[in-house]
């Protein structure tokens, strides 16, 4: 339990606005080469520290059983790191570039749990160590150097209600673990979410989700099999925007269905009814880009109905 704490601080830690790392008023603020250098390096040696110590001081055998060093992920703590550095110096030349990032990050994380590398909670935590460790290695940066002229707080840029796609990674906390045959599912899963959403209304408006999710099955305490889920969901959105601050409220309820692959155990049907609704709040970083929070309800069917609560980071790019 003690770990799963910590875990979750880390993960809601990382929802601060993140990427926010060089914020401007302009679509374009450049940086000197050496200053980026400097900020990227620092940020990159804190990460590998940090994820090899704690590598090192959590031995945790990994679901395959190939090693003890399961915690955290390094394949996703580097893959964040990257995605957060690549984020903070390009998001004011296109939205699509963090977007992007945050897509291949997350693609790295959710590759890592569906293998069977890695339990999704090492997963969640590089992917929280990941962010967390490069704005810290920023924010040291530029306490060495002073704060860049870019640093400077503009005029909120209020997030536009207009056709976007955007990229969720979601840390999953089931409610109910027993499953059939005395399976019991783990404390945690992760999730992937591809989003097209397109307005209907100043309020409402519909989007369509590409979706991912992977959970651990255990049976008698010990690891069976990762149980993993792709499919699309349709949902309706709802949108309200928060005076003229670069906030705004959104809320998605929606339905869909999953493929079931890579499962070893019987007692996992193949394919999965998934409904899930979400509130949270978005932060304008441009007139095109934002990034958003988000906590959650997700009901799937595998076998018996599996309800979690969830949190989750997304970055959005609109057009």
């Amino acid at each position: 339990m003690t770990r799963i704490t910590a875990l979750l601080i880390a993960f809601v830690f990382a929802f601060r606005p993140a990427m926010a790392g060089e914020r401007a008023d302009s679509a374009l603020c450049l940086k000197p080469a050496a200053r980026i250098a400097i900020q990227g390096g620092t940020a990159l040696a804190l990460n590998i520290s940090l994820t090899e110590l704690l590598k090192s001081a959590v031995s945790e055998r990994r679901p395959d059983g190939a090693g003890d060093d399961s915690f955290p992920s390094r394949h996703t703590s580097w893959a964040f790191n990257a995605a957060t550095i690549f984020s903070n110096e390009l998001y004011g030349h296109s939205a699509l570039w963090p977007v992007g990032f945050h897509f291949a990050a997350t693609a790295v994380g959710l590759q890592r749990a569906v293998t069977e590398r890695h339990y999704p909670s090492d997963v969640l935590a590089g992917a929280a160590l990941g962010i967390v460790s490069t704005e810290l290695g920023y924010y040291l940066a530029d306490l060495a150097m002073g704060r860049h002229a870019c640093r400077r707080r503009y005029a909120a840029a209020t997030p536009d209600w207009r056709p976007a796609v955007s990229m969720t990674t979601t840390a999953l906390f089931p409610l109910t673990r027993a499953m059939r045959h005395g399976g019991r599912l783990g404390s945690t899963g992760v999730a992937g979410r591809l989003r097209i959403g397109l307005p209907m209304s100043e309020s409402f408006g519909v989007s369509l989700n590409a979706l991912m999710t992977s959970l651990s099955l255990y049976r008698d305490g010990v690891f069976a099999t990762s149980v993993n889920g792709t499919g699309a969901t349709l949902a309706i959105d709802y949108y309200r925007a928060i005076g003229e601050m670069p906030w705004s409220f959104e809320a998605s309820a929606g339905a869909g269905a999953l493929k079931n692959f890579r499962i070893s155990d019987s007692a996992v049907p193949s394919a999965s009814f998934v409904a899930e609704c979400r509130a949270g709040g978005f932060y304008g970083l441009t007139r095109t880009f934002s990034i958003g929070a988000e906590a959650g309800y997700m009901l799937m069917t595998l076998g018996k109905t599996v309800s979690s609560l969830s949190l989750s980071l997304t970055t959005r790019a609109t057009f």
